[in-house]
């Protein structure tokens, strides 16, 4: 990380981004009829997700099997997560492989939002994220956004988001990256690395564009109007570490995420750096939302890191074989939901094909 006396230059612009410059309107689809399929926005996914219509709507890349040959050339194999296309949709990934062909590495960004436990859809992307830095041997940094959480939920306080960043860095160690390639960073820990490089970006956005993107209010505290700024920091960090612009990959968002980095995008050239690539992933089916695919959340997951749980607590006509509650075709959806996200075997596609035969 650099020290406190290092200086920070950039090519100074009078540009700034206002509101008409990015696609606002409400990311959700509706049938010929006028009746709401699925709503995706970073405050609510819900509804049975149409992933095509998703990269039209949001204006990125499918990753295609042009790319994961493309991905394959380096690695040498193609990861379980992009072959059952868990990961399928991209900004600028080819871009970042062209650079890395070149010599010019690139840095791994990604983060949490330390709320409450680990489950299973932060550990699949955090799992790719791995093996990427293995296969590519570039540095990652790992965010933890201890501010977000104080200043967007009323009903947390400090120390309770102490204590889950302090669990979560623990989960996060478990995961097994390279520990001289990762750096962490807690936002209210070393805010001195960020602030310099999170104002440069709030001087380019206007009051407008952040209203319109990320849905603030009269009701909304100013932390929450100054955050994404902050968020956006570690994009443009690994051009100050290394001294020169630097390419970086976020690959570990899912796609409801996107307007935080299509804002960030918008104003990185302005400041004289590379516009960070993304990679998305689908969503995780909540256990209470079968038959939909709606994003993971703690309270509807069976899953969690370092914590033993019996299924049969929480949601049990969900999971129970045989269940009087819960009927054949519905047990066999959530067996394949799962094994759809997570795996790609015989044992799963064979569950795949049950799906199509009996639902």
């Amino acid at each position: 990380m650099p020290s406190e006396e290092d200086s920070i230059s950039f090519e100074k612009s009078s540009m700034t981004l206002d509101s008409s410059e990015i696609e606002t309107d409400n990311d959700s689809e509706s049938d010929p009829n006028g009746t709401k399929d699925f709503i995706v926005t970073p405050w609510e996914v819900e509804g049975d997700i149409d992933y095509s219509k998703l990269i039209e709507k949001f204006g990125t890349r499918a990753i295609d099997d042009t790319l994961i040959e493309k991905i394959k050339n380096f690695t040498g194999e193609i990861h379980p997560f992009l072959k059952n296309r868990y990961f399928f949709s991209h900004r600028d990934l080819d871009v970042v492989l062209d650079e890395y062909r070149r010599g010019n590495k690139f840095y791994l960004y990604t983060g949490r939002g330390p709320s409450g436990l680990v489950h299973l859809g932060h550990l699949m992307p955090w799992l790719f994220t791995k093996y990427l830095q293995e296969k590519f041997n570039v540095d990652l940094i790992f965010q933890l956004t201890d501010d977000e959480k104080f200043l967007f939920n009323s009903n947390l306080d400090m120390e309770t988001i102490q204590k889950y960043t302090y669990e979560n860095i623990l989960d996060i160690i478990s995961i097994g990256f390279d520990p001289k390639r990762t750096k962490v960073i807690v936002d209210t820990k070393h805010i001195k690395y960020l602030y310099p490089l999170s104002i440069e970006i709030a001087k380019k956005i206007t009051y407008s564009t952040a209203k319109a993107v990320f849905g603030f209010s009269n009701s909304s505290n100013i932390g929450m109007i100054g955050f994404p700024p902050v968020q956006g920091a570690p994009c443009f960090l690994p051009s100050i570490i290394e001294n020169k612009p630097t390419p970086v990959l976020i690959p570990a968002f899912a796609i409801d995420q996107d307007p935080y980095w299509r804002v960030t995008r918008d104003v990185a050239e302005k400041l004289g750096y590379p516009k960070p690539a993304q990679i998305h992933s689908k969503f995780i089916p909540g256990l209470t939302s079968l038959g939909k695919n709606v994003i993971l959340k703690a309270r509807n997951c069976i899953i969690y890191c370092g914590r033993a749980r019996d299924p049969r607590d929480k949601n049990q006509k969900y999971l129970l074989p045989g269940s009087t509650n819960s009927s054949p075709p519905t047990q066999i959806r959530w067996k394949c939901q799962y094994l759809s996200s997570i795996l790609v075997s015989k044992l799963s596609l064979r569950y795949r094909k049950g799906i199509s035969r009996e639902v």
